[in-house]
């Protein structure tokens, strides 16, 4: 069992939160959940390259690669900063810390 991805690793925000416009609040939240989904499907390719055992079954990688794609497509959306944000594949769900 995958133990849940951290997001210790990302570097504080210059500016708080609550100062940052609308705009800047959906593109850091957007970018916190890509990167840690970058991260997770480097971490299965890792893995397959070196014949581990995968963290995702091979047959639900593409979800997460498409999810990735979607949350990189969010500031495209036409209601941009109003999102509606992509469903996050129940095969990551737990290894994304909320």
């Amino acid at each position: 069992m995958s133990r849940p991805h951290s997001l210790a690793h990302i570097q504080p925000l210059q500016t708080p939160l609550c100062q940052l416009t609308k705009h800047e609040q959906v593109r850091v939240q957007r970018d916190l959940l890509l990167r840690a989904v970058s991260d997770i499907l480097q971490r299965h390719l890792n893995q397959a390259n070196f014949g581990l055992s995968t963290s995702i079954d091979p047959d639900h990688i593409q979800d997460v690669a498409v999810y990735a794609q979607r949350l990189r497509d969010v500031p495209q959306q036409p209601s941009f900063p109003d999102v509606v944000w992509p469903k996050v594949p129940s095969c990551i769900r737990a290894l994304i810390v909320s």
